[in-house]
């Protein structure tokens, strides 16, 4: 038992080490998918923020977008979200250093930008807009048509050549601030300044006081312009140079520091991952070198072991192989006892065995001991058996003679109830016919009723249809007056329209004759009326008559409605009674097919119980045959436990 033993504690101690080291690698695995893997995505995407967050802000710089200042605070908020984040995420105090100087350096570089870069930028933006393209168009304007002037009226003035040197200078001026602001490098402010100051010497030879009149106006206008786009240029140039020094002095330095950190706390991650997997590889080939040792070292003990074992249990085996052929051909032989039992062995895999087939014995003692006296019991319960079934046969025998005469007398019931049930049904049929004829009358009484119901409808719908007429008709005589009334003015006017072109004498020959065409008309018109007065008359007269004959009509077809709905409550009485007795007849037909059909039931039970009886008599003979089958069996059963020895 020692080799195995070893061979157990070997493979325990295997696999405690290399549950170990295993538990050791997942750690190292476990760190790096929990912190490692998260801190690398986390500082990526710190530096790719932070490259996107100095793209706009250059961006910002060089065009002054608005747009891009709300999309600089989402990226803000991102930015601090990521930050935010890194500081959560990672563990190692040197990389949280790094994180934090890298959110201090941003948060100046954010307030730089929104505190000293925007205001000025806007600044900048504002006199671009609110004065120098006010100025410098209004300036050059001005000039121009002094200029006109100049050429006009005296074109070969000395003016002239001032005047074109100084708009000139102007247009190189604003060249110059346009170029200064597109770009705003050194250069471009040297050539601003330079184109100021040949303005302000060409301003100094203009003499004023050899002017003359007519473009004086156009002068001063754009001189004080000048003055004042050289006020704003000044502006200008001051709020810029403040961007400028933001810019280089602030954030050109800041933004290289942060990208220096965020790369450096990307490069320590990376070497933090590179570490914990070299590790996890020493420990992994450490691991492997020793697990294959010891699976070597096991294989060899267990080849000793197994050829060990193998000769101890030969001896034991070829011992109980002996003694258990010699019970087996014993039983052969009819001479198997069962209380024999094998020589015990060494306490080991074969004595285990043993152990077990003496058991087995032990077991099978018991069974052949307990069926033997099962089977003697049984033949004497066999005998008993075959007694009760003779008795049992006898009186089924009985029983099927009485229902046999129950069935004769079922039968002739059954008879009775079929005539009755014939008798019922002709006077059920003869009630139904009854209560259709009296169905048939309801619905024709019930069709006139709904005939005088609808002429009645229409009478009345005829009634208030005539009554519209006669007030209609009424409405047209209004009409009628008022067409009176209007042939009344107008057979006036033309009367005045007559005397008029009387006084106007020969002028009004022409309109006194249309003034008696309008007047015929009107006489016309008024004799229409006239007559479609006394049409209406009439109508409005036959139309009160015909209301009057058509309420006599509606009052006739009601009182006929209410008479053919008295028939048909008549007729709805008639057909309750009918309905009553066919309900009574049913009854009697139901309770009679009832009666007949519980005395088919009660012959068909009567002649089941009768099957059922001769079924029985030949289920006990079947018992009566088992129980001597049984008998006969439970006397073999005997003879075989006999060749058994049981103590």
């Amino acid at each position: 038992m020692i080799a195995p033993v070893f061979i157990l504690l070997l493979f325990a101690l295997v696999t405690f080490y290399s549950v170990r080291e295993f538990r050791s690698l997942d750690d190292r695995m476990g760190t790096v998918a929990r912190d490692l893997a998260p801190e690398t995505a986390v500082a990526t995407g710190v530096l790719i923020n932070l490259y996107r967050l100095r793209l706009w802000v250059f961006d910002y710089y060089a065009t002054g977008n608005e747009e891009i200042l709300s999309r600089l605070k989402h990226l803000e908020s991102e930015f601090f979200n990521d930050l935010a984040n890194a500081q959560a995420n990672i563990q190692a105090p040197e990389r949280i250093r790094l994180v934090r100087e890298i959110e201090q350096a941003t948060s100046r570089y954010v307030g730089f930008f929104e505190e000293e870069l925007v205001p000025a930028k806007q600044q900048v933006q504002r006199i671009v807009a609110e004065e120098l393209d006010q100025y410098g168009p209004a300036a050059s304007k001005a000039l121009r048509r002094a200029m006109d002037g100049i050429t006009n009226r005296e074109p070969g003035s000395p003016l002239r050549v001032t005047l074109e040197q100084l708009i000139h200078d102007t247009l190189l001026m604003r060249m110059a601030t346009q170029r200064y602001f597109s770009d705003g490098t050194e250069t471009s402010e040297k050539a601003l300044g330079y184109a100021m100051e040949d303005v302000s010497d060409a301003l100094s030879f203009l003499d004023m006081d050899a002017v003359p009149g007519f473009i004086r106006q156009y002068l001063d206008t754009a001189i004080e312009a000048l003055e004042k786009y050289q006020a704003s240029v000044n502006s200008l140039l001051l709020h810029q140079g403040a961007m400028n020094r933001t810019k280089t002095e602030q954030l050109d330095v800041l933004g290289p520091e942060i990208t220096q950190l965020a790369r450096e706390l990307e490069q320590k991650v990376f070497v933090a991952m590179e570490a914990v997997a070299d590790e996890a590889e020493s420990k992994t080939d450490t691991a492997l070198r020793f697990i294959m040792a010891a699976f070597a070292t096991s294989v060899v003990l267990g080849l000793v072991v197994a050829y060990l074992l193998s000769r101890m249990m030969a001896v034991s085996v070829k011992r109980a192989r002996a003694e258990i052929l010699g019970y087996l051909e014993d039983i052969g032989n009819n001479r198997g006892n069962v209380s024999t039992r094998l020589t015990k062995g060494r306490p080991d895999e074969i004595g285990d065995f043993i152990s077990a087939v003496n058991s087995f014995l032990e077991t099978l003692e018991d069974i052949i001991s307990r069926i033997a006296t099962a089977s003697r019991g049984l033949t004497s319960e066999s005998e008993s058996l075959s007694d009760i079934t003779d008795r049992t046969t006898k009186n089924s025998e009985q029983q099927r003679d009485q229902i046999t005469q129950v069935s004769a007398a079922m039968q002739e019931m059954v008879s009775t109830s079929d005539e009755i049930a014939s008798n019922t049904n002709d006077t059920d049929e003869s009630a139904r016919q009854a209560a259709r004829l009296a169905d048939s009358g309801q619905a024709t009484v019930t069709n006139a009723i709904q005939s005088v119901t609808r002429l009645a409808e229409q009478v009345q719908e005829g009634s208030l249809r005539i009554q519209r007429l006669e007030q209609e008709s009424g409405e047209i005589g209004g009409v009628l007056e008022v067409i009176q009334s209007i042939a009344g003015q107008t057979n006036l006017l033309a009367l005045n329209a007559a005397i008029e072109a009387a006084r106007a004498g020969e002028a009004g020959r022409g309109f006194a004759v249309v003034a008696d065409e309008v007047r015929g008309l009107a006489k016309r018109v008024q004799d229409s009326t006239v007559d479609i007065e006394r049409i209406v008359s009439n109508l409005q007269s036959g139309a009160a008559g015909a209301v009057v004959d058509m309420s006599k009509a509606r009052q006739m077809a009601e009182e006929a409605s209410d008479e053919a709905g008295r028939s048909g409550e008549a007729l709805s009485d008639i057909l309750a009674a009918v309905n009553r007795i066919v309900d009574m007849t049913t009854q009697i037909a139901s309770a009679t097919e009832q009666q007949r059909a519980t005395a088919a039931e009660m012959t068909r039970n009567v002649e089941a119980s009768s099957g059922a009886i001769d079924e029985l008599t030949g289920d006990i003979s079947h018992v009566n045959d088992s129980s001597k089958a049984l008998a006969g069996m439970a006397e073999e059963m005997d003879s075989l436990v006999r060749r058994f020895q049981v103590n």
